[in-house]
């Protein structure tokens, strides 16, 4: 998520064009597409890109007690001009095989007729009110194409009551709990437990 963040906000473009290391001030300054309400936290962005190895950290020329950030090995991959950028694996572009179909839609407003939807990773996204209006299109696709009806398929993390948790389960609470406290902070969505 934070590294096609970085793409579509053109920050590698913008770091390589300035040919220095690049204050976070300097680089909130010329982002063309951030919202001025997000600038605050570009250096939350930058940190975690820098820890994963897509930018590193140098001092900056002119100040010793700040730095700058620059490109590295990793996201030079993400520059279109690169022959070897995997900017490709991190579109919607997917290409139909056989018996399926990928399709880039507004599921807010329409889902596409078929025998079967599968939402992975998709509503924890969304609060429940959403949820259920993406829910009823994906229910009206459906009834379009088959009247003998079809399937909705749900792949999403289900967080599980202390005491229905055993071994495994137990491991993974701290990793449920951060997702949901990520879904709380970058959008409207949450993850659910079983009856929700």
């Amino acid at each position: 998520m934070s590294l096609k963040c970085a793409i579509h906000l053109g920050i590698p473009y913008v770091i390589q064009n300035h040919g220095t290391p690049m204050a976070i001030t300097d680089l909130d300054a010329v982002l063309p597409m951030l919202n001025p309400t997000k600038a605050c936290n570009i250096y939350r962005l930058m940190r975690i890109l820098a820890h994963s190895g897509f930018f590193a950290q140098r001092n900056l020329c002119n100040d010793a007690q700040e730095d700058g950030y620059v490109l590295t090995n990793a996201s030079h991959l993400l520059l279109k001009d690169n022959p070897l950028s995997f900017r490709p694996m991190l579109n919607t572009n997917l290409q139909d095989s056989g018996n399926l179909k990928y399709d880039a839609v507004d599921m807010f407003k329409e889902v596409l007729a078929s025998d079967a939807i599968l939402l992975k990773w998709i509503l924890l996204d969304w609060n429940d009110d959403e949820c259920l209006k993406i829910l009823k299109h994906c229910k009206e696709a459906i009834s379009r194409q088959n009247k003998k009806g079809g399937k909705v398929m749900i792949i999403d993390m289900v967080l599980m009551k202390n005491d229905k948790m055993n071994g495994e389960a137990l491991n993974s609470t701290e990793t449920q709990l951060f997702f949901d406290m990520l879904m709380m902070v970058l959008v409207t969505g949450k993850e659910r437990q079983e009856e929700e």
